[in-house]
C-alpha cells in the first residue's frame, strides 16, 4: 500500500496585533520536514514578516477541541506532526500568533512634573 498523502507546503501563520487589532495573514511557502522544523527559526520569520517591530509572540495551533500554546521545538514538531494527519483544503500548518508589543517609546511614557498645583495635591508621605 503507498502512502497517498501530499507533504504539507506551507505553513501559514495569522499574526494579530494586539494594540490595532488587525491581522496579518503570512504564508510561508516552505515544504516541512518536522524534524529540521526548529522553534527560533520560526521566531526568526516571524520577527522578518513583522520588520521586528514587537518583542515577541505567543503561538497556538488548534487540535481540534482547544487553542493549545507553543512554547518550543517539541511543540512546534508535534503540532505540525499532528496537523499533518489532518488535511486542509489549502495543505497549510495553521498556526494562531499573537504579537507582544515592545515597550512604549520614551515620548509614549509617563513623565515626571514639576507641577506645583499638582504637587500640592499628591505630596509623598513617609511614616
Amino acid at each position: 500500500m503507498s502512502n497517498s498523502r501530499k507533504p504539507i507546503l506551507s505553513v501559514k501563520f495569522f499574526i494579530q496585533d494586539p494594540i490595532n487589532h488587525d491581522h496579518i495573514v503570512y504564508r510561508w511557502m516552505t515544504p516541512i520536514s518536522v524534524r529540521h522544523l526548529d522553534w527560533d527559526k520560526v521566531i526568526e520569520k516571524l520577527h522578518c514578516v513583522t520588520s521586528k517591530k514587537y518583542s515577541g509572540f505567543e503561538m497556538t495551533w488548534y487540535d481540534g477541541f482547544h487553542h493549545c500554546v507553543l512554547t518550543n521545538t517539541k511543540d512546534l514538531r508535534k503540532a505540525v506532526e499532528l496537523m499533518q494527519n489532518r488535511r486542509t483544503e489549502d495543505n497549510c500548518v495553521r498556526l494562531h500568533v499573537r504579537a507582544i508589543p515592545k515597550l512604549l517609546r520614551p515620548e509614549c511614557r509617563s513623565q515626571i512634573t514639576n507641577d506645583t498645583e499638582f504637587s500640592a495635591f499628591y505630596t509623598q508621605r513617609f511614616h
